[in-house]
């Protein structure tokens, strides 16, 4: 019979990865959200459920990797949306990937008028694949998309649906409402 051991705050245990090789991955906790480190040294979250998803935006953490566990249904949800907006204008740039391991995100209400509204603020250098937002999901401001209202860098899409509707008084798109493009100087 094995013994189970009490996990400490850095724990490291073996990780099959896709390639069926074992590596470690280290666990810590942070604030209540467990984050998982990999071969790649990327935090990662792993988000259940709701609340799971609620503890990832109060702590602000644009730059972790997301791993969608289940389905994630926002229609009870308190959480204010685009994530990363400060002010429905301003925004934190969410520079992680989000694998959706084809789980399905629902009814999310962003309506923000005179602002922008989308799952993140803004993107850049960001990935994401095997994600479905369903058509539950309403995205309508000044500028709206449903993954972002605005890009500022590079951004990776794989296997991503999007059923949402979007709705943007200046910019709008199925995924990004504008790109914003840097000119060399």
């Amino acid at each position: 019979m094995k013994r189970k051991e009490t996990p400490k705050k850095d724990v490291f245990f073996p990780l099959t990865q896709p390639d069926g090789m074992m590596r470690n991955t280290a666990a810590l906790l942070v604030a209540g959200l467990a984050l998982f480190c990999c071969c790649t040294g990327a935090l990662e979250v792993r988000i259940r459920t709701l609340d799971d998803f609620e503890q990832f935006v109060n702590k602000g953490m644009w730059d972790l990797n997301i791993t969608l566990e289940d389905d994630i249904n926002f229609s009870q949800s308190g959480i204010s949306f685009p994530l990363g907006s400060t002010d429905g204008k301003e925004c934190a740039k969410y520079t992680g990937t989000f694998n959706g391991q084809n789980h399905t995100i629902k009814g999310i209400n962003a309506s923000n008028s005179d602002g922008y509204a989308g799952l993140f603020c803004s993107l850049g250098d960001a990935v994401f694949e095997d994600l479905v937002i369903d058509e539950s999901c309403v995205f309508s401001g000044s500028k709206a998309g449903s993954l972002s209202a605005e890009l500022r860098g590079n951004i990776t899409v794989k296997n991503v649906v999007s059923r949402a509707k979007v709705d943007g008084q200046s910019y709008a798109g199925g995924f990004i409402a504008q790109v914003m493009v840097q000119k060399d100087t």
